[in-house]
C-alpha cells in the first residue's frame, strides 16, 4: 500500500528492484536494446532515401520535429549529405 497517487521505485519490495537490475544487464536485454537502435537508425536512413534527403519530408514522415531528425542522426552517426 502507498499513502501518495503515485508509486515509485521506492514504494516497490528490494525484491522486485534486484529482479529488474539482473534483468536489464543479461545479454537477452542488452542484445534487444542494440535490436532496437539498429533498427531505428535504418528506419531514419531508409526514409531519408525515400524522401530524396529531404528532411523536412523526413521528419513529417517519422512524425518528428526536424530539430529532433538532426539530432537523431548525430546520435546514430548518420551523415547529412
Amino acid at each position: 500500500l502507498c499513502e501518495r497517487q503515485v508509486l515509485t521505485t521506492g514504494d516497490l519490495p528490494d525484491d522486485f528492484t534486484r529482479a529488474r537490475q539482473r534483468l536489464a544487464d543479461t545479454p537477452v536485454a542488452s542484445g534487444l536494446r542494440s535490436a532496437a537502435v539498429e533498427l531505428k537508425r535504418e528506419t531514419i536512413v531508409e526514409e531519408i532515401v525515400r524522401q530524396g534527403h529531404n528532411m523536412s519530408k523526413v521528419a513529417r514522415r517519422l512524425g518528428i520535429s526536424r530539430s529532433t531528425l538532426y539530432r537523431k542522426l548525430t546520435q546514430h552517426g548518420i551523415a547529412r549529405d
